[in-house]
């Protein structure tokens, strides 16, 4: 299947220039920390909560835009990947354990934790309380993920293409407890190491399949349901007064508005037909796909559909924003 807009960039890194440290100077560095122990060196955050983890690995770097030394863990493969990509004398093995980043890689590394930190993603801001670690509630205020709008192409309509991309719209549902989980996770996305990460790259990573992924947001997108929120009612009062490209399907919101009202009335789902107790379900599909890709266990996914359907009938019940008159 063609699909269009894949290579489109979704994140890029901040470009530094790299800073290439001799080895004496690495060296006199490290002994100078041995004897202060370590006390000018902002400490891994993520290090205190996994303990000795021999898939992680502590690289020390310097943060161009505060000045400090940061030490992070990141991935083992991760790291063998910043090992194969750059040359060996950025990597500065020390008698404490730290791998000392210097020249490329480290202006690579850094780059991506000044946009994870004080760039678009503004992790830094997210962390409320200044303690290091995201809460459930800091985790929704960090800016690492994209919204794609999606359109079929060609006459037989056997392609698709991404015709939009919001970028740095909300998080994504990805395991992430430190500034250390987000570097991580941007240099997982970024498969070829070169500073930037494409829509195909993110949704590799983290959804899984390319085509299968954007068939279902494409599949979402042509949900009554979801056109019905995804809209506002503003657009409807003045007569879908929108472009061409955007205007709604009369029919479908007005099918979509008398699912609502029944959901509003009775508090659940059981006046709806099993056609359009589909179509709720349908309006969760993309999410549904990614524990897939995830190879979550189908109870477990069961549990976690039935829990979002609940939390939207509770939404739906108590939203007061939401148009559900439709007419008979």
């Amino acid at each position: 299947m063609a699909i269009g807009g894949a290579d489109h960039i979704v994140s890029k890194k901040l470009y530094l220039s790299a800073n290439n440290r001799s080895q004496s100077s690495l060296q006199g560095e490290a002994e100078q920390d041995s004897q202060t122990k370590l006390q000018n060196i902002k400490k891994s955050i993520k290090a205190r909560l996994v303990g000795q983890d021999s898939n992680y690995k502590l690289v020390l770097f310097n943060d161009p835009t505060s000045g400090d030394r940061i030490s992070a863990l990141l991935s083992k493969e991760n790291l063998d990947r910043l090992q194969e990509k750059f040359d060996k004398k950025n990597f500065f093995t020390r008698e404490d354990g730290l791998i000392r980043l210097s020249g490329k890689a480290e202006s690579y590394v850094s780059g991506w934790y000044t946009h994870i930190t004080t760039g678009d993603v503004e992790a830094q801001k997210a962390d409320l309380d200044k303690d290091g670690k995201f809460s459930e509630s800091e985790r929704e205020l960090i800016k690492d993920g994209y919204e794609f709008e999606i359109l079929e192409k060609g006459i037989l309509n056997k392609g698709m293409v991404v015709h939009s991309v919001s970028t740095n719209s909300k998080a994504d549902n990805t395991n992430v407890r430190t500034i250390e989980d987000l570097l991580d996770n941007f240099i997982t996305q970024d498969q070829n190491l070169d500073g930037e990460i494409s829509v195909k790259e993110h949704i590799e990573v983290t959804r899984g399949s390319l085509a299968e992924t954007l068939k279902n947001i494409l599949k979402s997108q042509e949900n009554p349901l979801a056109k019905m929120i995804d809209n506002s009612n503003k657009a409807i009062n003045e007569g879908i007064k929108t472009k061409k490209k955007n205007k709604l399907d009369i029919s479908a919101l007005e099918e979509a508005a008398k699912i609502l009202a029944k959901i509003k009335r009775s508090g659940d789902l059981s006046s709806l037909s099993p056609q359009e107790q589909e179509i709720v379900r349908q309006y969760f599909a993309g999410e549904v796909e990614r524990l897939k890709q995830q190879n979550v266990d189908s109870s477990v996914i069961d549990k976690h559909l039935s829990d979002k359907i609940q939390e939207f009938v509770e939404e739906v019940s108590s939203n007061k924003n939401l148009i559900f008159e439709a007419k008979a």
